[in-house]
C-alpha cells in the first residue's frame, strides 16, 4: 500500500502544474493562534500557498497577494478513510 502524499508533495505538484520552475528555497511555516495550528503556509520564490486546518482546500498566491489557483485535496490524499 503506498503512502498518501504530504501536503508539501501536493503543494510541490500543483507549483509544477503552473510551469513555475523549481523553487531555489521552500519555507514552510505553522501558523499558531492561542497554541493551536490554524493553517499551514509553504512560501516559494514566486509566491506561497496555504491551507487552513480543517479545509480541504490549498490556494496558490502570487507575491502580490492575487489567487493563481486552488487546488482541492482528496480525502486519500489526506491520509483519512473515505
Amino acid at each position: 500500500m503506498s503512502q498518501p502524499p504530504s501536503l508539501q508533495d501536493i503543494v510541490v505538484d500543483a507549483v509544477k502544474e503552473m510551469g513555475i520552475p523549481a523553487p531555489s528555497t521552500w519555507m514552510h511555516v505553522l501558523a499558531l493562534r492561542e497554541g493551536r495550528l490554524v493553517a499551514e503556509k509553504f512560501h516559494y520564490d514566486q509566491g506561497y500557498a496555504i491551507c487552513t486546518v480543517g479545509s480541504d482546500l490549498v490556494e496558490f498566491y502570487d507575491r502580490d497577494g492575487t489567487l493563481l489557483k486552488t487546488v482541492v485535496i482528496a480525502l486519500a490524499e489526506k491520509g483519512e478513510a473515505a
